[in-house]
């Protein structure tokens, strides 16, 4: 009996004491997930989306969205828990040109819309790096279809005149130009501007996407051109011309919509052609060729007014047989 009581007692003791270390580790284990959750939920989103690059392209977004929603080489849409869409504006590869191109476009924003409140801009969010090759820009994405879309569904509707068809396209010209003259007045030149550039939202508004290639006059850095546009300006590569203004953003645009003109205007194949060349060749030469000049210096000053002019005219020929 007395070798009994001591073999119990310590056999008593080591229970308990195994009993104790499971409660210490039970209790540290619970600590260190408390520590980890408040760091977790305290984490911004930006510092959350830094990723390894190895994951499939839609988890990366697994601690900030809802819902994701669509993807491309370039770019991805997701959604935020408020519901807000985004677009992740990607730079992909190695290139420090390529990934300062999104933090040049950051700038751009941040300066022309700092708080987030010009209707022509999309919001910006931040940027979001996924690793040290892969860097994007996050801004809203605007719902609606691209003015191109837009002119070219309005053109190839129904029961559509040619006067219609004048107006369509004044009409969709005027939005561009209409963005741009606030553009200016902000000290930017796009040097890109083409209908593709441009969304129409929902709500009838007219935003302008793709800042990469402006540039802001008056700051130093932002100043420099990134000339990706598909017909460069004259200016661009000519010093002895006048350097990059207003009318550079004019000429480009109107450098594009001189192919649209002749896609949707020419009535070469309509009735009464000859009358309607007359009208076609005036309104022609008053908004294209007028601005597609190589010297600014004989560019019209201001787009806008050139379309008021033509559209005051068009008008008066409603109701007429011939421009049906």
């Amino acid at each position: 009996m007395k070798n009994i009581l001591p073999r119990i007692s310590i056999i008593f003791l080591a229970v308990l004491s195994c009993c104790y270390s499971e409660a210490v580790t039970r209790k540290l284990k619970a600590t260190t997930r408390c520590a980890s959750t408040v760091a977790k939920a305290t984490k911004p989103a930006s510092t959350q989306a830094r990723f390894s690059g190895r994951e499939p392209f839609h988890s990366r977004y697994a601690p900030y969205t809802e819902t994701f929603v669509s993807m491309s080489e370039t770019s991805a849409t997701v959604r935020l828990k408020d519901g807000l869409p985004v677009m992740h504006k990607r730079a992909l590869g190695v290139s420090d040109d390529l990934r300062n191109l999104v933090y040049r476009e950051s700038m751009i924003y941040r300066i022309l819309n700092p708080k987030n409140d010009v209707r022509f801009l999309a919001k910006q969010f931040g940027i979001v790096h996924f690793s040290d090759q892969t860097s994007a820009l996050e801004i809203e994405r605007i719902e609606g279809a691209n003015l191109h879309e837009v002119l070219h569904k309005s053109i190839y509707a129904q029961n559509v005149s040619y006067l219609d068809r004048i107006e369509i396209v004044l009409n969709t010209l005027r939005g561009m130009a209409q963005v741009l003259e606030l553009f200016h007045q902000l000290g930017a030149l796009h040097l890109d501007p083409k209908p593709e550039n441009f969304i129409q939202t929902l709500d009838g508004r007219v935003v302008v996407i793709d800042l990469t290639t402006v540039v802001i006059l008056k700051n130093e850095e932002l100043s420099k051109q990134v000339p990706y546009s598909t017909n460069p300006a004259p200016e661009f590569t000519n010093t002895a011309l006048s350097p990059v203004s207003n009318k550079t953003d004019y000429y480009l645009l109107m450098k594009r919509m001189d192919e649209l003109f002749k896609l949707y205007l020419d009535p070469k194949d309509l009735n009464n052609a000859t009358e309607k060349a007359t009208l076609y060749d005036w309104v022609y030469a008053k908004l294209v060729s007028s601005f597609i000049q190589n010297n600014p210096i004989n560019r019209p000053e201001s787009l806008l007014k050139e379309i008021e002019e033509v559209y005051s005219l068009v008008v008066k020929f409603r109701g007429s047989e011939i421009y049906k």
